[in-house]
């Protein structure tokens, strides 16, 4: 498993990829995306203070999406 923190100023916004919605009463702004989606919030993932991918085999991903995160952290 692997952790990091980040300081965010304002309001934190965490993209959740999995299959189960994230859990409620967080205090972030949360977008809930299906693992295997190509929608909207996979393609921003720069807009985002942080992803979190929920039991989330690589396999379920988008065949462009591990790379992408990848850099998202790198960033």
């Amino acid at each position: 498993m692997a952790e990091t923190s980040v300081r965010v100023l304002g309001r934190p916004s965490l993209l959740w990829i999995g299959d189960q919605p994230p859990p409620p009463g967080s205090g972030l702004e949360v977008v809930h995306a299906a693992p295997e989606a190509r929608a909207n919030p996979l393609k921003r993932l720069e807009s985002f203070d942080g992803i979190v991918l929920a039991n989330v085999p690589v396999e379920a991903l988008p065949p462009d999406l591990p790379e992408r995160l990848r850099r998202y952290v790198e960033r």
